[in-house]
Order: structure tokens, then C-alpha cells, then sequence
């Protein structure tokens, strides 16, 4: 026994020596072995041994920048790192750098690895294989033979040691078991083969319960048993394969047996397929190839020019037409009687007899009229003037039979009006202004409606683009218009366009027992107008009140306060553009203002009680009132009253004017319906999927469909300087522009009408997106940083001419003539 024992201890002398070593080459091969189970799968067997610091390098270096798909140097090396991979390269940098690091890293360890390599050879024995060795049960041997070591330098013996070295046990009834543990085997094979028959599985590999380890085996058998549910799904893969081998799909097969999401398994074959379609339309349509984006931008502004140029050939052709058409001055007749007058210095004709006795010269001369319906009676004798085409305007405020002298003097008529806006009342053929509470008229039939019976052609005008923020028309158009209305959303340039606001003035109380007026609320609305004639005198500015009363006490305190402060006189007496006003619902209709204050004037009064009273908003036909009201405004509108729409409690009689009213100041108070918003709409097309992530990849914040009714961007950038603004708005030629109904919607109106609300645009062509993508994200970024570097100020607000007709025509209003 002593030379045994000399042998082993020599041995684990040795082991006991190399200690340090054998720890080191067990870390080593542990982290290489955790690196290629981590990587393995995604590199190339020769990419563990390549130099990859310079591409390192590169990635630091540019990885981080916006513009790193326009560094030859990042270019570089995400090209080298696909060579050496078996997929494609992650899109993100901080992905690139963790494969690159992990090579370096295993190289390291592969260095310490090589340094014990003959160490671990020649003391492990057939333990050993090399980078494939069981780390663990290595470790296992040296802690032993290292503790057997020091056990026996103390001069202890393990027990067993002794037995199994002199090989005292009796293995005299091992056969006995040994043949039951065989027939055992036999079994479990038999059923496991039947197993695998009935199942299909691991008939490619079959299983040998010899070679295959005890805690193997048992995994494997608990993972099938855990796993039966999942037998119906892999026979439908495997009739669905089929069924895709059968129609040469073999490589989507493949895939999806090796994907780890398989949600992601179709996207992706849609991708392909369509991609695959794309490139048979380039080669069917060699048109596709040919498009030129610069040419094609060239035609598009070169129709514009021409459009506009059309109108004004139009215009000046009219001109010339009734310039032509014009009697000689020095002519007799007509002419005669009109030289008369004009040398007169009093005594004049009264103007039917002039037009009696020289309307044909009269006409040639001014072949338009605008008269109201009233004055054509008055001043226009029957069968002495005629005119081609009558155009009704406001014609929800002119009555049938005021209508009919005028339509009975031309050869055509046009009716424009809205039959949600306020019908014909008493109010224009009364000299007296009546107070609105005590007026009675009722909606009687119109022009409009008359012509609407009659079965006439109708043309709905959708478009809306006098208010300059969303805000001041969104009410109406959902309570009046069934949100058909087209509306532009807002770039948010402009600084004065802030929409509706209530000031809610609770202390303000409605005088309702004697002056029918509230005063302090009067005040506040004289108070705002001065400021406003102080701080923005550059936008014009009209009151409106529900009541005659209280419009006019609001213009008795404006009175007063403009005598108290003279220095805004100016803004009242020689307003650049349009002048101040103050009126009552009744007669504001036909009015726009840049701003618009109202007075509701009605509600509390001094019992605390909120009334529900509000003049004509109260009898039938009131919310039509209400929509005129609510839409004079193209900037800004400031509401004033002493309650909020949770103080007005209504009941199923209430009439739509005033629940009209609840609607409209809760949106006041509360803002629900955002301007220029994200709608949480879908993109329309892949091809706006693939622009969308391309922004988003390069971190701007963009967001899709962005717009509120009727009309929606294909997608806006943010400007996160500025919160509400957006830089610039990015169309595609998808669904938005090919449902155009003509050119000039599509490529001048529409765009004009936008750029008149403060937008920029950047226009993305498919064909030059499919076919240079990197080229047109490069031009994406710089329209963007272009954007971001002008001011903040409003464009030029782009303006349309309507075509002027080739005849002579006259125009009819609703409303009185001037004196």
C-alpha cells in the first residue's frame, strides 16, 4: 500500500502547486463558453478570431450621432460587423457594441485559456476536451483531490478510501441486478420507441438510452409529458409546411421554424411580398422608372402658375370685355341724360327715373349691382335693366316674396346661404331696432329654402378656412354641421390665434326685474376691449351681445373708458383694416372680426339662481342665432359670463339653442376638443409606416394623421423647443393625395390653404423612396432643420381667387343697403 500512497501523494502534490492556475483556466473557459451560448448564434464561427477594436472604435466614435448613416466611418464598419454575422446587424448602436465587445472580451479569455491549456491536459486526462470540457465537474475533481491532499498531510484517511483500495466489497449479487436494471432498460425503450412511432418526434434523431445520461433522460420525458398540449400545434405546422413546401416556399418553412416570435413571421413575409411587387411594378411600368422628382415638382409649380394665371387672364379679360362694351361719352340718348346729371350741381333725378330713363347705358357702364332685394324694388323699374346671372348672398335671411323682383330681372339665379344660420325676421324692414326679447318673429320660409324644395342642384361647400385655430369652429361643427365640415388644422405659428376662452365672471349678477342688463359684466367686456386696443391693436375686434340692452350698456362703458384713456383712440376712430363694432346677436350675422368678445349677459341674478333665459336663444330657431354667433371670429374669441355650463342644468324641453349654449361654454371652460392633435389614426400605406420609423429612428418626435375633421396630415414634426408648434408637415403621395378630386385641389388649393394657417411642407414621391431612401431621409432631415432654424413667425397667407365669370352678373344681399 505504501507505494500507492507515495503516488498519490505526489500527485496531488502537484495539483496543489498549480492551484491558481487551475482556477484562472476554469474562469476562462466558463466566460468563453457563456459568450458563445450568449452569441453564438448571431456571429460566424471565424468572427471570434478577427480584430474588431477598429470597428469598435468607429461605433464610439459616430454611433451616437443623428447623422451616423452619413459617417463613411460608421458606414464602414456596420459593414464589416455584417460579414461577420449570420443575420442582419442590429439596429441600434449600443446592440453593435455589446456583439463587438463580446468578442474582444472572449479573445481575452481565449488568451488566459491557451496559457493552462497544456496544464489541464495532462492532469485531467479524459476529462479533458479542451474548450468543450464540463467546467463544473473539473472544478468538482480538483476540490477533491485538493482536499484529499490536505487530509492526508494532517494524516487523515477518508473513510472508504481504505475499502476501495484493498476492494473488499461484495459485488456478488450485482447480476441479479443488473439483469433487472436491462429488463427495465428494454421496457422503457419499447415504450419510448412506440412514443416516438406515434408522435413523430425525435424520429430524426433517435434516442439511445445507453449513451444518454440518468438527469438527460428524465428532463427529456418530463419536458414531453409538461408539453402534450402543444402535440395539435405541431401537427398543424407541419400541415402548413407542407402545404408551403408544395408552393415552393421552403425558406419561409425554415424560418419559421427557427423564429423565436412568431408574431413577427408574417409582417415579415408581407415585406417580402410586397417589396417582391414593388420591384415587378418598376419592371412593368418603365414609367416608374423614369419619374424624376425634380421634373415632376417643376410641373406641379409650373400648373399653379398657370391656374392663377387663368383667374387673371379671366379678370382682365372682363375687364376688357366691359371697358370694350362702354358707350362713348359724347353719345346721345342715355348717354345725354347721364352727362346732364353729372353737370348738375343739384336737383338730381331720383334714382328710379334715372335708371327708367338710362339703364342700358347705366348697365354698360357698371354691369354689376349689389343691391339688397328691398332696394332692387325700390330703384330698379320692372322690365327697364336685366341682368344674366342674380346671385342670392346670405340667402337664409332674405324671404320668398322679397325675392321675387329680383329673380323676375334675370335669366339665371344662384342662391348661396346655410340653413343652419339665422332665417328672415322683421329686422331689416322695421326703421326701429327692437329689443330681442320682445321680438316675435318666427322662421318663416327663405329664398333658400324655397329653391331647396324645388328640388334645385345643390352644391355643399365644405371647406372651412376663415378661423385661424381649430377651436373656433369646432362647436359648430359638431352641433350643427355633423362634423362634415373640412377643417385645416393649425401649425401653431401664429401667436394671436388662441381660440375660444371663457372668462367666467361669477360676481357679475343679471339686473333681470328692471334693466335687463348686467353691468359689471358690461365692464369687464369694456375693460378687455380697451386692453386690446392698447396690446393688440394690429387685429380688428367686434363685440356681440345676447340682448339689445346689454349691448347697449357695453358700448356706454367702452364710451366712457375711451374718453378716460385717449391713447387707444386710435384703434376705434381709423382701425387699419376693418372697424370696431358692437352688436347684438340679431344682427351680427355677415360680420367677421380678427377677434370677437361676447357678452352673454343672461344667468345669475341676485337670488343666486342661474335663469334659464336667453332671449332669442330660447324660442325656436334659437340655434341658429347661436352658430352665427359662435363663427365671427377668425383668431381669437373670449366668452364673458357669470356661470359655467356645470351651473346650467337643463331638462329634456329645453330648446337646441340653449343646450347648444351648455356645449359651448364647457368647451370654453374646459378645452376637450384639441386643435391640431394627434388623432390616433394608423398610417395609410406601408410606405408611410417605413417614413414614420425612419423620423422616429433619428429621434424626432413626429407624430401621424395629425388634423381634427375632414382633413389630416400625413404626419407632422414636433418642435420640441415649442410645445403646440409643429416644425413641418410631411406629405406622401398616398391616400390623402390621390383622392384629390382634381390637380387644383391637390396641388395649389389645398396647400394654399394650409400655408395660409402657418404650415411648411416637405413632399416625400414613393418611386424616389423605393428607390434612394438614404438620399431622401437625408432631405427629410434638412427640410426639418431648415424649419427649426426660421423664425417663429406666420407665413404669407395664401389667398384664392374665385374665376371670373364671362358675362355680366349681379349680386344680391341679405342685408340692407348702405344710406
Amino acid at each position: 500500500g505504501a507505494p500507492r500512497l507515495q503516488g498519490v501523494q505526489l500527485s496531488t502534490q502537484d495539483w496543489q502547486l498549480r492551484r491558481d492556475a487551475l482556477r484562472e483556466l476554469f474562469g476562462a473557459g466558463r466566460r468563453m463558453a457563456a459568450l458563445q451560448a450568449q452569441h453564438g448564434p448571431h456571429l460566424l464561427e471565424l468572427a471570434w478570431t478577427q480584430d474588431l477594436l477598429p470597428i469598435r472604435q468607429a461605433l464610439m466614435a459616430h454611433g451616437q450621432k443623428w447623422w451616423r448613416f452619413l459617417s463613411g466611418p460608421f458606414k464602414q464598419a456596420k459593414a464589416q460587423l455584417q460579414a461577420l454575422m449570420t443575420g442582419p446587424v442590429p439596429k441600434a448602436t449600443r446592440d453593435m457594441l455589446a456583439l463587438v465587445d463580446a468578442v474582444i472580451e472572449h479573445q481575452g479569455a481565449h488568451r488566459r485559456y491557451a496559457q493552462h491549456e497544456a496544464l489541464g491536459a495532462a492532469l485531467f486526462g479524459a476529462q479533458w476536451q479542451r474548450q468543450q470540457s464540463d467546467w463544473d465537474v473539473l472544478e468538482r475533481i480538483t476540490d477533491w483531490v485538493m482536499q484529499l491532499h490536505d487530509e492526508l498531510g494532517r494524516g487523515e484517511i477518508p473513510g472508504g478510501i481504505l475499502a476501495f483500495l484493498s476492494g473488499g466489497n461484495d459485488a456478488g449479487g450485482l447480476g441479479e441486478q443488473a439483469g433487472q436494471i436491462e429488463a427495465a432498460l428494454a421496457q422503457m425503450k419499447t415504450h419510448l420507441d412506440t412514443a416516438v412511432a406515434v408522435t413523430g418526434m425525435g424520429a430524426a434523431q433517435p434516442l439511445d438510452l445507453r449513451a444518454a445520461a440518468i438527469d438527460e433522460l428524465a428532463r427529456t420525458l418530463d419536458g414531453w409529458s409538461q408539453d402534450i398540449g402543444q402535440l395539435y400545434p405541431m401537427v398543424r405546422f407541419n400541415a402548413l409546411a407542407a402545404q408551403l413546401k408544395a408552393e415552393g416556399l421552403e425558406a419561409v418553412v425554415a424560418v419559421a421554424a427557427q423564429a423565436d416570435d412568431a408574431g413577427l413571421i408574417l409582417p415579415a413575409y408581407d415585406q417580402a411580398w410586397y417589396a417582391g411587387l414593388v420591384q415587378q411594378a418598376y419592371a412593368r411600368h418603365p414609367v416608374l422608372q423614369q419619374f424624376d422628382r425634380v421634373q415632376h415638382e417643376h410641373l406641379i409649380q409650373r400648373f399653379r402658375a398657370l391656374d392663377l394665371g387663368s383667374m387673371q387672364h379671366a379678370q382682365a379679360q372682363l375687364a376688357a370685355q366691359v371697358w370694350q362694351n362702354k358707350p362713348a361719352l359724347n353719345q346721345p340718348g342715355e348717354m345725354a341724360i347721364l352727362r346732364a346729371e353729372m353737370n348738375k350741381k343739384r336737383r338730381h333725378l331720383p334714382i328710379r327715373q334715372l335708371i327708367d330713363r338710362a339703364g342700358r347705358a347705366l348697365q354698360k357702364i357698371k354691369p354689376v349691382f349689389m343691391m339688397s332685394p328691398m332696394s332692387i324694388a325700390n330703384f330698379l323699374p320692372p322690365g327697364k335693366v336685366e341682368f344674366d346671372v342674380v346671385i342670392f348672398d346670405e340667402a337664409s335671411q332674405v324671404k320668398a316674396v322679397d325675392a321675387l323682383g329680383a329673380i323676375m330681372r334675370g335669366k339665371q339665379v344662384i342662391v348661396v346661404g346655410d340653413t343652419r344660420q339665422m332665417p328672415p325676421t322683421d329686422f331689416f324692414s322695421r326703421e326701429i331696432d327692437l329689443d330681442d326679447e320682445h321680438n316675435e318673429t318666427s322662421d318663416i320660409e327663405s329664398i333658400l329654402s324655397l329653391f331647396k324644395a324645388a328640388g334645385c342642384h345643390e352644391c355643399y361647400l365644405r371647406w372651412h378656412y376663415r378661423s385661424q385655430h381649430e377651436s373656433l369652429i369646432a362647436v359648430s361643427n359638431a352641433e350643427f354641421y355633423d362634423n362634415k365640415l373640412v377643417i385645416f388644422p393649425s401649425a401653431g405659428n401664429h401667436p394671436d390665434a388662441t381660440g375660444v376662452q371663457l372668462q367666467h365672471l361669477p360676481q357679475a349678477l343679471y339686473d333681470r326685474g328692471r334693466t335687463r342688463t348686467n353691468r359689471d359684466e358690461a365692464k369687464a367686456v369694456a375693460a378687455a376691449v380697451m386692453r386690446h386696443a392698447l396690446e393688440q391693436p394690429h387685429l380688428s375686434l367686434g363685440v356681440a351681445a345676447f340682448s339689445v340692452a346689454q349691448r347697449d350698456l357695453i358700448a356706454v362703458e367702452v364710451e366712457m373708458l375711451r374718453r378716460q384713456q385717449p391713447a387707444g383712440e386710435a384703434f376705434f376712430s381709423a382701425h387699419p383694416s376693418e372697424p370696431f363694432f358692437v352688436k347684438n346677436l340679431e344682427n351680427i350675422q355677415g360680420d367677421e372680426r380678427d377677434a370677437i368678445f361676447i357678452s352673454v349677459g343672461y344667468g345669475r341674478n341676485e337670488t343666486g339662481r342661474v335663469a334659464k333665459e336667453f332671449g332669442p336663444l330660447n324660442r325656436d330657431g334659437g340655434h341658429r342665432r347661436l352658430n352665427v354667433l359662435i363663427t365671427r371670429a377668425k383668431m381669437q374669441m373670449r366668452v364673458f359670463s357669470n356661470f359655467t355650463a356645470d351651473e346650467l342644468d337643463l331638462d329634456a324641453s329645453a330648446k337646441h339653442g340653449v343646450r347648444a349654449l351648455k356645449n359651448f361654454l364647457k368647451y370654453a371652460q374646459h378645452g376637450e376638443l384639441e386643435v391640431a392633435q394627434s388623432t390616433g389614426k394608423a398610417t395609410d400605406s406601408p410606405f408611410e409606416d417605413e417614413v414614420l420609423e425612419a423620423l422616429r429612428d433619428l429621434d424626432y418626435p413626429v407624430e401621424p394623421q395629425v388634423g381634427t375633421a375632414g382633413y389630416f396630415i400625413d404626419m407632422a414634426v414636433k418642435d420640441p423647443d415649442r410645445p403646440g408648434r409643429y416644425l413641418l408637415a410631411i406629405e406622401c403621395d398616398g391616400a390623402s393625395y390621390h383622392s384629390s378630386r382634381s390637380a387644383r385641389d391637390r396641388d395649389r388649393l389645398r396647400q394654399g390653404v394650409l400655408e395660409g394657417l402657418g404650415w411648411r411642407f416637405h413632399r416625400i414621391w414613393s418611386t424616389d423612396w423605393f428607390r434612394n431612401r438614404r438620399q431622401e431621409i437625408v432631405r427629410m432631415v434638412e427640410a426639418i432643420e431648415q424649419a427649426r432654424a426660421l423664425p417663429h413667425g406666420r407665413p404669407a397667407t395664401a389667398t384664392t381667387v374665385p374665376t371670373a365669370p364671362d358675362e355680366p352678373y349681379v349680386i344680391v344681399r341679405g342685408e340692407p343697403a348702405p344710406e
